[in-house]
């Protein structure tokens, strides 16, 4: 494996034509660079057919290996990847690829093209018969000729339709179904905080829609996000306090957004739509609204730069606080000395309004120990029942998901505020002969 100590590669002689490299013409480099990638073509079908024969004599197994994927990746010093990858074309040339094999022993497809190929006839349908796999076969082998492996890789998924045109319209369709019963079942969408520091202040987006919700998505988005619109999203620079709310009415100069930025613009601007429209369903008995807390000294103080919490349980700075305090749909809740909603109760049955945005602030989430389901899953619970006389007020309101809920009705657990008015479990004895007081923690390290 070694070579001449201050030989240059390029002095190496050529094996065609006993001429190092750099005595070549220009003409003659090409014409040797391709005969060069011929013979390791040649080289690889061999190396391939050896493989299929070592699998099928089950030579790695005799050796002690565990699969003869794990044998060449020793004997070899190569990665697993590779090693699996040889050996699953390996076994494709030997047993369903004869077509594809020869063409790789002559050097007219290359091992990349040979691999794309067998992965398009291993997932053509099972029923269409042999005949038709010898078609599609020889079909891509001919387009080896003039396209590279990503685009033989387009071709497979659609050679059915050059060999059997009635076959591949029902494969298509059946294909599609299954795409489409996939992508709804994989849909996904996540919001997720980059985790503070001197990257706080971003959340990124990510998941995944079926082909049908994307078009629904984007057909709303591109009526707010051309260039033509000015920023209808996010701070204004300069004295202008607060975003521009709705779009603007014709062409506006200076719009430097990115797409990406004028998407993402009017993402938020049709959220704000649809909240200001009103007809969005109700979570826990009213329409969805973003709450924004603070507390009690800062809010009464206007020159102190207060931190705002929104419901979400983000913080956000002063100058946002400010800017989101202008807008007609932020719902303010002043939080007394030791952190309580100061009691907006009302005389009610259910938990609404005001009172129930009162114990999202105070409980986070369901506030049963080590509970980690979010305000907007959870019921409102009378401590003391309404049937009984209780009020619907925050120090007789407790926030629990709906198992913890039904809990509680059993009457084992006991539920009660503590001398600080935050809600506090009574275990029953079974659990915990001393019965001490639980508390839900998660809510308020998130």
């Amino acid at each position: 494996m070694g070579g001449v100590t201050g030989v240059s590669v390029l002095d190496w002689p050529d094996p065609l034509s006993g001429r190092p490299a750099w005595a070549l013409s220009d003409a003659e480099l090409a014409t040797h660079l391709d005969e060069v990638f011929a013979a390791e073509q040649t080289l690889a079908a061999r190396r391939l057919a050896l493989i299929a024969q070592i699998d099928a004599r089950g030579l790695a197994v005799r050796d002690g290996a565990t699969s003869t994927a794990a044998w060449l990746r020793h004997r070899l010093r190569i990665d697993a990847g590779p090693a699996k990858q040889m050996v699953r074309l390996a076994q494709a040339l030997e047993t369903a690829l004869p077509t594809t094999a020869q063409a790789l022993a002559e050097a007219r497809v290359n091992v990349a093209q040979a691999d794309v190929i067998g992965r398009a006839i291993s997932e053509l349908p099972a029923g269409i018969g042999p005949k038709l796999r010898t078609d599609a076969e020889e079909a891509l082998v001919g387009f080896a000729d003039q396209f590279g492996p990503a685009q033989l890789t387009r071709l497979g998924g659609r050679v059915l339709e050059h060999v059997a045109p009635e076959v591949a319209e029902q494969h298509e369709r059946e294909r599609l179904e299954r795409a489409e019963e996939r992508a709804w079942r994989d849909r996904t969408f996540t919001l997720s905080p980059d985790g503070g520091g001197d990257r706080g202040g971003r959340v990124r987006l990510s998941g995944w829609l079926d082909n049908e919700s994307a078009a629904t998505v984007s057909a709303a988005l591109e009526s707010l996000c051309s260039p033509a619109r000015s920023p209808a999203i996010g701070p204004t620079i300069g004295p202008t306090i607060g975003p521009t709310i709705g779009p603007t009415i014709g062409p506006t100069i200076g719009d430097d957004r990115s797409p990406g930025q004028r998407r993402a613009d009017a993402l938020v601007q049709v959220c704000r739509m649809a909240l200001a429209g009103g007809d969005l369903p109700t979570r826990g008995g009213e329409r969805p609204q973003v709450v924004v807390t603070m507390a009690y000294e800062p809010w009464r103080d206007k020159t102190v730069e207060a931190i705002g919490r929104l419901d979400n349980g983000q913080r956000v700075a002063p100058s946002t606080l400010r800017r989101m305090a202008c807008e007609a749909d932020l719902i303010p809740v002043v939080l007394g000395a030791g952190g309580q909603p100061l009691d907006v109760g009302r005389r009610q049955r259910l938990f609404t309004g005001a009172v129930r945005k009162a114990l999202m602030v105070r409980d986070g989430g369901c506030a049963f120990p080590c509970c980690d389901r979010p305000a907007t899953w959870c019921d409102g619970h009378h401590l003391t029942s309404w049937l009984d006389g209780g009020v619907t007020c925050v120090d007789n309101g407790v926030l629990l998901c709906r198992r913890h809920h039904r809990l509680i009705h059993e009457g084992h657990w006991r539920v009660r505020l503590g001398s600080d008015r935050l809600p506090e479990f009574i275990p029953p004895s079974y659990v915990d002969p001393e019965r001490e007081p639980r508390r839900n923690q998660y809510h308020r390290r998130t």
